[in-house]
């Protein structure tokens, strides 16, 4: 079932309208012929589509280049039997790409994608699909944060141990952040 509508409106004589409309209640994403006929009336039929509006939280993101961030996937109303799913699509792949497709499971509003930042600039990410309303977003991918690592005027002796120091140049993300170290030359340092 597509869609529901009141099954009779009465028109009291004299009138041409009904006290109270009828209500075509969108029951599932697709389309249905809703028909009227009365009496003496040449009948009617006109098609109903139900479709859900799809949005992004956020609606602009900012992605630091060579990384990943989530995107949410939202929809109006819970997704149907067999869930939702929806194409994402960057209008320059060449500063940024999403995961595609995302399924957004039955009975469910949200779907989580994630964006990849290639290259410095500005792009929209686009969701499309059957029964939907599509949306963008804005996506910035900037460069990455600064990682520093300080061993300024530090003199290592031999069989002796400096402690540098080192920092980001943004708070590191949910879970933490292993930073790898390592030398060119492990036969002196």
């Amino acid at each position: 079932t597509v869609a529901t509508i009141t099954a009779s409106v009465f028109i009291a004589a004299g009138q041409t309208v009904p006290a109270a409309n009828p209500q075509v209640l969108g029951v599932n994403i697709g389309s249905a012929q809703i028909s009227a006929s009365a009496a003496g009336f040449a009948p009617d039929a006109r098609t109903a589509n139900v479709q859900v509006n799809v949005t992004f939280t956020p609606t602009s993101l900012t992605v630091p280049q060579t990384t990943s961030q989530d995107i949410t996937v939202n929809v109006s109303a819970p997704a149907p039997a067999g869930g939702l799913t929806l194409a994402l699509a960057t209008a320059n792949t060449a500063v940024a790409t999403a995961t595609s497709p995302v399924t957004i499971p039955q009975g469910q509003l949200t779907a989580t994608a994630s964006v990849a930042g290639l290259a410095i600039g500005n792009t929209t990410l686009q969701a499309t699909g059957s029964g939907v309303i599509s949306a963008t977003a804005t996506i910035n991918v900037t460069n990455p944060p600064n990682l520093t690592l300080n061993l300024a005027n530090q003199t290592i002796g031999k069989d002796l141990q400096v402690q540098p120091t080192l920092s980001l140049g943004t708070p590191a993300p949910a879970g933490g952040l292993v930073v790898t170290l390592q030398s060119t030359d492990t036969s002196k340092v």
